[in-house]
């Protein structure tokens, strides 16, 4: 777990002015046959992360775990799947090449009264 300043789209995502602090959790490579085929970050409004150490003990579901530590349900996400930019800083985690299509799905979990939770961009092999 890390802060760091909000760049435009996460700023859009969360609903929130660029620069604003945000904690960004599991930047994590998922491999499948020792290759490399996902790459994800998560991203949180740091306003809504009291705690820095909140996920220090965290372990199993992401989302049960927000659910349980937050106190909110997670109602809804909206979800967006484009091709990344060919300048995407983490397109090299999964050793991107043109003949291997790479998809990336961007998604914001809001809860019950709208109120985007968190982001998370997952760069995926097709």
């Amino acid at each position: 777990m890390a802060h760091q300043l909000c760049n435009s789209s996460v700023a859009k995502a969360l609903q929130l002015q660029e620069e604003d602090p945000v904690v960004v959790l599991h930047r994590r490579l998922r491999t499948g046959s020792r290759e490399p085929v996902v790459f994800s970050v998560n991203y949180f409004p740091l306003e809504l992360i009291k705690d820095p150490h909140l996920f220090d003990a965290f372990t199993g579901s992401l989302l049960g775990f927000i659910e349980r530590q937050l106190q909110t349900s997670i109602v809804f996400a909206d979800t967006e799947i484009t091709v990344p930019n060919a300048q995407d800083p983490f397109l090299s985690r999964l050793g991107a090449s043109p003949s291997r299509p790479i998809m990336l799905l961007q998604q914001v979990h809001y809860n019950a009264f709208n109120t985007p939770l968190f982001f998370f961009a997952r760069l995926c092999e097709q």
